[in-house]
């Protein structure tokens, strides 16, 4: 399988093989305003490099009514992203966890890696 036909299938299948093994995942699994969730692909893919791999999902947040609640995927695993959630710009917590934990101490620039 090549990495296209991996993105494909990641894409098409993980929510309902997971299901398979969890049941308990509701159906539809959506968030508060009503879009999918949905995997979060790997858009980086240079061979011969470093994986990453994460337990936990993250999303996009917004501000509403004084509450953050998800609303939307990130648009990578890791991915050093910025965006506006309607009271001040945030980052994936994830990727600024390994910038500021993991990467510095093990001398690996994540431009040169991606």
């Amino acid at each position: 399988m090549n990495v296209l036909q991996f993105q494909k299938e990641c894409f098409a299948n993980y929510v309902s093989d997971i299901r398979k093994g969890v049941p308990t995942i509701p159906n539809p699994y959506i968030y508060p305003d009503g879009n999918p969730i949905r995997p979060v692909v790997p858009t980086k893919t240079e061979q011969n490099s470093i994986m990453l791999i994460g337990a936990f999902p993250s999303a996009r947040f917004e501000r509403r009514n004084k509450l953050l609640i998800p609303t939307g995927d990130n648009l990578s695993p890791f991915g050093h992203e910025e965006y506006f959630d309607g009271g001040q710009v945030r980052t994936q917590a994830s990727r600024d966890s390994l910038n500021e934990n993991y990467f510095k101490q093990l001398g690996i620039d994540p431009e040169k890696i991606w």
